[in-house]
């Protein structure tokens, strides 16, 4: 193999290769060289190449960043064992959350996706009818990308409960705030759910 010519190839497929592969890479140091590396195959001798490739891949391998990516991989599938925790997790089926902007719709998708019942709080009807469209869009993304068929979104449109009742949020198995970032809001926020949930919330 290391003897056959390289088939030619038009400089704009080469292009937009290229980017599309660095797009996948996330720009990082080692895309951007296994892209100029393979480009070596039409450019350099086979032996040249080679020797190149290994003498990128050896000083990437101990780079910051390999050693960085290393230690999240490992630290991810470490974070869910605790030494000595034996207690098991109550079951959630249903959530309350307060606050329908970006991050509480995003949060109530995340929910209506795991099979959570989702109430959603926001203040007014105003930005709770905009909040519900958010969710609503969540959705709608799934249905015309083909990830999901008619009947699921049926099911997680079902399981959505709007209100602005706080007291219907508190009454729910877990509750998260995704209101605005405001200490005094949201320590008023916690104090009232402090009053409204059960202790077992």
């Amino acid at each position: 193999v290391a003897d056959l010519p390289c088939p030619p190839a038009p400089e704009d497929e080469l292009e937009t290769a290229r980017k599309a592969a660095l797009k996948a890479g996330k720009n990082r140091p080692a895309a951007q060289e296994a892209i100029r590396l393979i480009g070596l195959a039409a450019t350099a001798p086979f032996a040249e190449a080679l020797a190149e490739e290994r003498r990128v891949f050896q000083e990437i391998r101990v780079g910051s960043e390999a050693r960085a990516l290393r230690h999240i991989f490992f630290a991810e599938r470490e974070a869910p064992r605790v030494a000595g925790l034996e207690a098991k997790p109550d079951a959630v089926t249903s959530a309350g959350v307060i606050g329908a902007g970006t991050m509480g719709a995003g949060i109530a998708y995340a929910l209506l996706r795991a099979g959570v019942a989702v109430t959603l709080v926001e203040r007014d009807v105003s930005a709770l009818k905009a909040g519900v469209a958010r969710v609503e869009g969540l959705i709608g993304a799934d249905l015309t990308s083909g990830r999901i068929a008619e009947v699921q979104a049926e099911s997680w449109r079902a399981a959505l409960t709007p209100s602005t009742d706080l007291a219907d949020a508190a009454a729910t198995d877990l509750v998260i705030e995704a209101v605005f970032e405001d200490m005094g809001v949201k320590s008023e926020l916690l104090a009232e759910l402090g009053r409204l949930a059960p202790p077992e919330t």
